[in-house]
């Protein structure tokens, strides 16, 4: 409803500094935008974007940016506790989501929501090795994809694919999945709003690879009920976390198939999705084909509005068959 979308949006967006990625790149100085609404921009210190020009995804495990993150939380005031199923849900009872201990022991480190960043020149030296170990740790083993898919396999799995869990999206202290989204897929919509089945392995237990083709057959009558706006799977490669670069794709700016575009479906009703490097020799089921690079990648399928049936069970995503 409007009155919802401006409750969110009142609560929620604006609580939000949206950088500039040109900006970030360049090093610039946030503090003079033109825009009025561009004035709250979070002030990104110049000398780190001047370090890191082009290459942002080196700030990861870095000191500089939990220098970065001390601006974002101070700014943000996390500290004051939000019901979120309240929000979201219009529920009048619910858990208040707080993170006390967690932000008292960032503020002890010096990059906390009431901490000012003093510099590495004045933290304490033992500290300072500690934040060191902490961050380089947690993105060579938390945020890998190793993590990932150790994570990934203790969910509900079918044919390869595992369904993600009800609170994603609605992590509350499951830091740990909250990264992983993160890292491997930007963000996620609450379940209501979106399913997203994740696979990096076939329906034998083995890594999906570039060098072996795939088929996955829906039932397409089936697969509308079962999501009720549109549904697409899309490829990214294992080792970057990005989009697939293979050629068909950047010359068609076919990076995934949908619903949305338009899929072939055959005599029986079916739609079969061919994943591998080669397109398929016939030419009107290219609609269908999801091109992928030679190497390791994964698949992410994203089903908006879903059913209760994919919510809460019995429904599986079908097999990824290795052909």
């Amino acid at each position: 409803t409007p009155s919802l979308e401006d409750e969110i949006h009142e609560k929620f967006q604006k609580k939000f500094r949206l950088v500039d990625i040109d900006s970030f790149e360049h090093g610039k100085d946030f503090s003079t935008a033109e825009n009025p609404q561009q004035s709250k921009l979070a002030l990104i210190p110049k000398r780190i974007g001047d370090r890191y020009k082009h290459d942002i995804e080196g700030i990861r495990g870095t000191i500089d940016a939990l220098e970065v993150l001390n601006l974002l939380l101070r700014e943000n005031n996390p500290t004051n506790p939000v019901c979120y199923d309240q929000l979201v849900e219009g529920k009048q009872d619910c858990e208040e989501i707080r993170d006390d201990g967690l932000f008292a022991l960032m503020d002890d480190c010096g990059f906390g929501p009431s901490a000012v960043w003093k510099g590495e020149e004045n933290m304490d030296p033992f500290v300072l090795s500690g934040l060191r170990k902490g961050s380089l740790t947690g993105s060579a083993v938390g945020l890998n994809a190793r993590a990932s898919l150790d994570r990934f396999r203790s969910f509900r799995k079918h044919g390869g694919w595992v369904l993600s869990p009800l609170h994603l999206g609605r992590y509350r202290k499951d830091y740990l999945l909250r990264a992983i989204a993160k890292r491997n897929g930007i963000g996620a919509n609450n379940p209501e709003e979106a399913i997203y089945p994740v696979a990096y392995f076939d329906c034998y237990d083995n890594l999906l690879d570039g060098s072996n083709d795939y088929s996955i057959t829906f039932n397409a009558s089936k697969m509308k009920q079962s999501a009720r706006v549109f549904w697409s799977i899309t490829a990214y490669s294992r080792n970057t976390q990005k989009l697939m670069d293979h050629p068909y794709s950047i010359q068609h700016r076919h990076f995934s198939v949908s619903t949305l575009k338009g899929m072939a479906e055959n005599e029986k009703g079916e739609i079969t999705v061919s994943v591998g490097y080669t397109p398929p020799q016939e030419q009107g089921l290219r609609s269908n084909w999801l091109p992928v690079n030679q190497g390791g990648f994964y698949l992410i399928a994203r089903l908006y509005g879903p059913s209760s049936e994919v919510m809460n069970g019995p429904w599986d995503m079908p097999n990824i068959v290795p052909v």
